[in-house]
């Protein structure tokens, strides 16, 4: 099974397209705050959010609820596809319903591999994938550059690379990310 949570009025063909507004004509209508959700554990190969996770999880508590409930679901190697506006552009304050900036490095914290590493080297990064009890591995990444910025550098002769991208603010419009649910084959959660 594939979820496409939070659709709205972006269908996915192929997907259980859920949103909690039945306005949007959902295959099936669910509020995501509400838990569990009533699917199966490890029942789930893809889970995309796009534009959904940053409207999830207001305070750290409900954020962690949000990401077990997802680990919870996906099948082992399942993969979770998360599109969110970036913290430090303009459209992410823009919206009042957004309560939880991601960022490129959250899903590294859900790691517990990740979170190995930072327990040999003495950094401080929190352990969310061992205080949380999943296990999340970074797949891909990727920046969507405002089109307005990218104007901007190239009238200006700023190149756009990591560096500028880090100290523009509005630079990045959006980040893509995609996730594997690291579990045993037989895995029930």
């Amino acid at each position: 099974m594939k979820l496409n949570l939070g659709c709205g009025n972006k269908k996915l063909e192929g997907y259980v397209n859920i949103d909690s507004d039945p306005l949007c004509a959902p295959d099936r209508v669910l509020d995501l705050r509400s838990m569990p959700w009533p699917f199966d554990e490890s029942s789930v190969s893809e889970i995309v959010m796009s534009h959904v996770l940053e409207h999830l999880g207001q305070t750290t508590e409900e954020f962690r609820k949000v990401i077990q409930e997802i680990y919870r679901i996906l099948a082992p190697d399942g993969r979770l596809k998360v599109v969110v506006p970036h913290a430090a552009h303009d459209a992410f304050p823009a919206d009042p319903t957004h309560v939880r900036p991601i960022a490129l490095e959250t899903f590294r914290l859900l790691s517990k591999k990740v979170n190995d590493q930072c327990r040999e080297t003495g950094d401080g990064s929190s352990l969310l994938g061992y205080a949380s009890n999943v296990d999340f591995d970074l797949v891909d990444r990727r920046v969507e550059i405002d089109p307005q910025f990218a104007e901007w550098a190239k009238k200006n002769g700023i190149t756009v690379d990591s560096d500028s991208i880090r100290f523009f603010r509005n630079s990045v419009r959006q980040i893509s990310l995609e996730v594997r649910a690291v579990k045993p084959a037989s895995s029930k959660s």
